[in-house]
């Protein structure tokens, strides 16, 4: 006991009293450094008739000889620092910014807290170790161990690169054969199981972990100790992705990503994933083309979801979901969709949306996308319900028409990547079926006044009779005929590999808000249904039926009844057309009449869908609904009643004449007079109606013309 001895009074019990050498050392203090003695109190005094101690007073007096070590100092300065941030989605971390590293692990300090290390070592801990040492430093008690583990650690050439480590003591179900056979109690600061050149062992079994593991089997590490480091080290192991490497499939369940959910992000959910917004580190994200580096240039430091000064970049985490049907295989759906991603990613064009990475965790498979502020197309419809026909407006709409198309002609004309192939839409329907219904398109529902209504105009809607045969047992058996009944089938270029989408749709039309722009930029999203083909389509031997796609804007080849027949690139011409021919009503028409038109076709869905119906019982012609419309916009609608010739009469001919058709070419690249066309002849025709808005402007809107003033 150091300032003061305890002695026994003559009845055994203790009093305290000052040493002399202590009192000396009180007495060597200057007198402003000197604690007050307590005063006596009368209170003080032995109670009469009890057992009483005698009183000696004694001072409390500060130690000047303890300090905290530099070691100690800077374990406080790192778990402060860690304790100002925090990452992660389902599992949360502190962690230290790549930027506060810089500022902590320089030679000078490290050579304060490791007062005896040498200057290799110290060199070896700021260009190999950083993250090893700060682990060790939380890890290990004291600078005098912290030195040993360091010095193993630069033996065996442990460096972050190894990071992390696996669990090497554990034991049970969970310890992996042979891992690690160290005998974690030993005294010796040598293990027989890593001389890797002797094979005469203790135990007769060599360690089967990487060499620099064994820097864990020396004296200064025991069990406890290598616990903390395993428990540790996540704070030092967020994950990284490379745009490059793209697919990562088993990241372990303790690592943390560099991801944090936006604040009042909201989930998008659908039948096959689950999209949210987050916002990611930029430090933990190598961009490796000047294409995707213009991503980076749009991060921004963010102060409230994660700590300010660093730089995070808004992506999108689509979650896939796990189904019940026994023939979807996720790994397999998920393995499809970021191959698509990496390869399409090569394409660098700036209407298909961009893949970050793909990365399993925890049995979950998820993907790192641009984020869409914008949302999708079928958003904007529904945000914005009114007629949007203007100049401007359709000026926009054909530049990124003919934006989606040049994108699709990309995906279709390739030889860069593959992909593991496969399908999605469940097959089946849930509406019910009549013989005959009569349906009026455009019945009111109260808020037609500005709705769906153009100002100054009489708007008429159609009004027909839907006729719909009786569904056969065996389902729907379509055949693509010519004129004469007989099968058609058709072949693609042998010289190149190419992309089909699979599943364009208005939900897979993703919108990117782009300054003060009425439209922004759409782009091709949703790949789960990309598949590359290798084979033009007559040397296909498989029927591809793709079960998990959206059934609405199927073609009607999806159901050719030939077994040497396969879908091919023009799949993707009729959703694209479904999909041109809905935005065009919108535009005409406003959502809530667009609204009415899709539930108006959902009744033809039972014989086809709603944009094709069976002729007979093996061919397939375009809807009667979606003819009639077509028919009645060109007879009786503003743009294009009365001989007009506008942007909007003529992109409803293009829709009617060239990809809502049925019958296929012989040969994809070379369409005749009545076939569907290619993505490469929709451009074509797309920038023949962009050159003549640009020489003439009320090509583009006649609408806006004769009101004198536009709705935008």
């Amino acid at each position: 006991m150091s300032g003061q001895a305890e002695q026994s009074d003559d009845n055994g019990n203790p009093n305290f009293i000052i040493e002399h050498d202590d009192v000396e050392a009180q007495d060597a203090q200057p007198q402003a450094e000197r604690l007050a003695l307590p005063a006596a109190d009368q209170n003080d005094a032995p109670i009469e008739g009890g057992d009483s101690l005698p009183i000696t007073t004694v001072p409390i007096r500060q130690n000047t000889n303890l300090q905290r070590s530099e070691y100690d100092k800077l374990k406080d300065e790192v778990n402060a620092k860690m304790d100002k941030n925090i990452i992660g989605l389902d599992t949360k971390q502190n962690y230290i910014p790549d930027s506060d590293l810089n500022s902590i692990l320089i030679d000078d300090r490290i050579k304060k807290a490791l007062p005896d290390a040498s200057d290799p070592l110290v060199q070896f801990i700021v260009t190999k170790a950083p993250r090893t040492f700060l682990i060790t430093l939380l890890a290990v008690e004291n600078a005098e161990k912290g030195l040993l583990a360091m010095q193993a650690f630069h033996s065996h050439d442990f460096t972050d690169e190894c990071i992390p480590v696996a669990n090497l003591t554990a034991t049970g179900p969970l310890k992996s054969t042979n891992l690690c056979n160290h005998d974690w109690e030993s005294e010796e600061d040598y293990c027989h199981h890593c001389n890797r050149g002797n094979h005469i062992t203790v135990s007769g079994r060599l360690c089967q972990h990487k060499e620099p593991l064994d820097a864990f089997h020396h004296v200064c590490w025991g069990r406890s100790r290598f616990k903390d480091f395993y428990t540790k080290q996540w704070s030092f192991s967020l994950q990284r992705f490379d745009t490059e490497i793209f697919q990562y499939a088993n990241i372990e369940d303790n690592r943390v990503l560099p991801l944090v959910v936006a604040k009042q992000a909201r989930d998008k959910v659908g039948n096959f994933s689950e999209v949210q917004e987050a916002r990611m580190l930029m430090d933990y994200l190598k961009l490796n083309s000047e294409f995707m580096k213009q991503m980076g240039e749009n991060a921004s430091p963010l102060g409230s979801d994660i700590a300010a000064g660093q730089k995070t970049l808004s992506v999108a985490i689509k979650t896939l979901k796990i189904l019940p049907e026994k023939d979807y295989d996720i790994k397999q759906e998920w393995g499809r969709e970021s191959e698509a991603h990496k390869a399409l990613n090569k394409l660098e064009n700036k209407h298909i949306i961009k893949g970050f990475a793909a990365f399993a965790q925890g049995g979950r498979y998820h993907l790192l996308l641009e984020w869409a502020n914008g949302g999708s197309l079928q958003d904007f419809w529904k945000d914005n319900p009114e007629p949007q026909i203007s100049r401007s407006n359709v000026k926009e709409l054909l530049n990124q028409l003919f934006g989606l198309t040049d994108a699709l002609h990309r995906m279709h004309n390739t030889k860069r990547a593959r992909s593991p192939g496969g399908s999605r839409s469940r097959r089946g329907s849930s509406v019910s079926r009549t013989s005959v219904k009569d349906v009026q398109y455009g019945a009111t529902d109260g808020n037609e006044e500005r709705r769906g209504r153009r100002v100054g105009f009489e708007q008429t809607v159609p009004t027909f009779r839907v006729e719909i045969p009786p569904e056969e047992d065996n389902g729907i058996q379509v055949n693509i005929q010519d004129e004469a009944g007989n099968p058609v089938a058709h072949k693609e270029n042998a010289g190149f590999e190419n992309w089909r989408h699979g599943d364009i749709k208005p939900d897979n039309i993703l919108r990117f808000k782009d300054g003060g722009s009425w439209l922004g930029t759409l782009k091709l999203a949703d790949l789960g249904r990309a598949k590359l083909h290798k084979e033009v389509t007559r040397k296909r031997k498989v029927i591809e039926i793709d079960k998990w796609h959206t059934k609405k804007y199927e073609p009607p080849d999806v159901f050719i009844g030939q077994g040497d027949q396969s879908m091919s690139r023009l799949y993707d011409i009729w959703s694209l057309g479904c999909v041109f021919l809905e935005l065009l009503l919108w535009v005409l028409y406003g959502e809530t009449e667009l609204h009415k038109f899709i539930a108006t076709t959902e009744v033809a869905a039972p014989q086809g869908t709603p944009f094709w119906t069976r002729k007979g019982r093996s061919g397939a012609k375009v809807s009667e609904i979606a003819t009639m419309w077509m028919r009645h916009i060109l007879e009786e609608d503003p743009e294009c009643s009365g001989g007009k010739r506008t942007a909007m009469c003529d992109l409803l001919m293009l829709i009617k004449d060239k990809m809502l058709v049925v019958k296929l070419p012989e040969n994809t690249d070379q369409p005749e007079k009545g076939d569907r066309i290619n993505a490469e002849m929709l451009k074509s025709e797309l920038q023949r109606f962009l050159d003549e808005g640009k020489q003439n402007e009320s090509y583009l809107c006649a609408y806006h013309m004769t009101r004198g003033e536009s709705h935008e």
